[in-house]
């Protein structure tokens, strides 16, 4: 508790000090102070404190080689993350730590590029829980940063990149997936395109539901449960 708090009151000293026009014509500084202070707090946290935590302990010792990826019905971005992190260093740290740039540098670019009073919305980021998030969930907070950092291109129109981040948030979790029909919904072609984007919503549903137990109404072709890689594991 008290890291957190220490970490809480250094958030809001640095968000104050970009408020100040002169340091915001070079914020870098500050924002690469942030960004070691975010990623060591998660990255050098024990396998205890986050719910899942030790669970994704656990997939990142079982997961040294692309073989062992082949075995596993995870998604294949924390796959590829965890063979990347053995190949580091052969302790969780590595894999808090990869976790944990890849989440805050997501949520301070977005916060860099459209915040117009950084001091809340850094104070906002960390208090809120938005920041602990990737603690319990790792692959849940991966694909929320992505997310996050999808926003500049849903308010740009840029449909591929917005796209593409979306995609890269269904490599760590699947949901991610129903983020894309946000860019339908915000793009003036609602009425044209909405009927689609609700057919791949309850086709996205219905699937989810296969998997958890539920009673799906899709053919077995599309909810049969063969693992992520589509492949049959004996």
């Amino acid at each position: 508790m008290i890291v957190y708090l220490a970490l809480l009151i250094a958030v809001c000293l640095c968000g104050a000090a970009l408020n100040q026009p002169s340091v915001r014509r070079r914020p870098w500084p500050i924002y690469g102070f942030l960004l070691v202070m975010l990623v060591a707090v998660s990255g050098l946290r024990s396998v205890t404190v986050g719910t899942d935590a030790g669970g994704y302990v656990t997939t990142f010792e079982r997961t040294q080689t692309f073989d062992d990826m082949l075995s596993s019905t995870l998604e294949p971005g924390f796959l590829l993350l965890s063979v990347a992190a053995n190949l580091l260093y052969d302790n969780y740290v590595a894999v808090f730590i990869l976790v944990a740039v890849i989440v805050n540098v997501c949520f301070l670019t977005l916060i860099k590029k459209h915040s117009v009073n950084p001091a809340i919305s850094l104070f906002t980021f960390v208090a809120s829980g938005m920041y602990t998030f990737h603690f319990n969930g790792i692959r849940q907070g991966i694909a929320t940063a992505l997310f996050a950092l999808s926003l500049s291109a849903l308010l740009e129109a840029k449909a591929i990149r917005y796209g593409a981040w979306a995609l890269g948030g269904f490599a760590f979790h699947r949901t991610a997936l129903v983020t894309l029909p946000a860019y339908v919904l915000t793009s003036g072609r609602t009425k044209r395109w909405f009927p689609l984007a609700l057919a791949g919503g309850a086709i996205l549903e219905n699937r989810q539901e296969g998997q958890h137990g539920g009673t799906s109404t899709l053919p077995p072709a599309l909810t049969g449960d063969r693992g992520w890689w589509g492949l049959t594991v004996h």
